[in-house]
This record gives C-alpha cells, sequence and structure tokens, in this order.
C-alpha cells in the first residue's frame, strides 16, 4: 500500500524523504524514498536484531514467564478477573452449569463452539487439546461452589501447564457468556458482541 501511494513513496528523491534499504523483504520499496515516519516504521520491520537485543528479549521473556504464566498468584487473579467481567456480562459467577458448558465446548470443540468460531474471531487455537481436557478434569474434579472457589486448584495446574492455558482461559470465559447469553435469547451476533466487550 505504500508503494502504491505517491503521497507516501517516490522512486525519485525528494527533500526530507529518506531512502529505503535494497532488502528483499521490501518488495516494490526497494530503493524507494519515504517520509521519515514511514521510514522508520518500515525499519522496525526489516532490520535485523543485534545479538544484545535478542539476549534481551529472550532474558525478558523468561521473566515474564516466571512473573506471571509460572505464578499461581497470576493464574488465580486472572480466573477471578476473567469471572468479574463475565459476571458483569450478565453470567453470574454461581452459574457453574455454565461455567462448565463453556468449558466442555472449548475441550470438545462442540456446537456451541463452532457456532461463535464461525460467526466471530475471538476465539483461536494455540494450546494443546490435551491441556484443555486436563483443564475440564480439574473444573470437575474441584470442590467449590462457585468459580471463585474453584479457581484456586485450576490456577495449580495451569502453574503445571504453562501459558497456552492462560489464553485458554479467557477463551473459556468468553464461550461461557457466549452460551450463556445465546440461552438467554440473544442472536448469534449479539452473543459474540457481548462476549468480546466483556
Amino acid at each position: 500500500k505504500v508503494a502504491e501511494n505517491p503521497a507516501w513513496s517516490s522512486a525519485t528523491e525528494i527533500k526530507g524523504w529518506l531512502k529505503l534499504p535494497e532488502t528483499k523483504a521490501l518488495g516494490k520499496l526497494i530503493n524507494k524514498y519515504v517520509p521519515k515516519p514511514i521510514y522508520n516504521d518500515i525499519q522496525q520491520f526489516v532490520r535485523r536484531a543485534s545479538k544484545g537485543e535478542i539476549i534481551a528479549r529472550q532474558a525478558m521473556g523468561i521473566w515474564k514467564w516466571f512473573k506471571v504464566i509460572a505464578n499461581p498468584a497470576s493464574q488465580a487473579r486472572n480466573m477471578i478477573s476473567n469471572t468479574i467481567l463475565a459476571d458483569l456480562g450478565g453470567l453470574p459467577f454461581y452459574r457453574l452449569d455454565r461455567w462448565a458448558e463453556g468449558l466442555k465446548a472449548l475441550a470438545k470443540k462442540d456446537i456451541w463452539y463452532q457456532e461463535l468460531k464461525t460467526n466471530s474471531s475471538i476465539l483461536t487455537e494455540t494450546f494443546a487439546q490435551r491441556d484443555i481436557m486436563d483443564l475440564l478434569d480439574t473444573f470437575e474434579k474441584s470442590k467449590g461452589t462457585n468459580i471463585f472457589s474453584k479457581a484456586q486448584d485450576i490456577s495449580k495446574l495451569i502453574f503445571q501447564k504453562g501459558g497456552d492455558l492462560y489464553q485458554a482461559e479467557e477463551q473459556w470465559g468468553k464461550l461461557a457468556l457466549y452460551i450463556h447469553k445465546r440461552k438467554s435469547g440473544l442472536s448469534i451476533k449479539e452473543a459474540a458482541q457481548e462476549a468480546e466487550k466483556w
């Protein structure tokens, strides 16, 4: 798009514009002149990170993993905040039936899951199916009368499993709220919008 727009790129030199390098990744923009803000943005995509930057990113990733993903307290807070948001959206925290339906839909990719995935982009699949089944198993076996009391046992599982389940928690909440809204009479589109909103 930048290459096609004469206000953003030029084959001839323009005062104040910078020349892009001869890099295959630039395609039609090779050796073109662009305004400095566009040049800076594009350079972020094509320049190679230094060894120092690579090491710093890896170190930051490891630190974040231990600080957030591998921290049961962070996992419990994530579950609790998801529950509170779903409650604000109309799914009470004590409706374990709806939470169980949402988790089963996520684990088994049933009709509710397929309906939401087909009509919305809020479900992505980067986690392992086996991990979701373990999450379902932990939910069903844990003692508790509401989603808050079950969150403690679930956070222990997530400590063992890693980051994919952290994302699955988000989808679980969205799916549970979606099912609740659909069963309350909302259309597919309205229920999906509510699930995404909250």
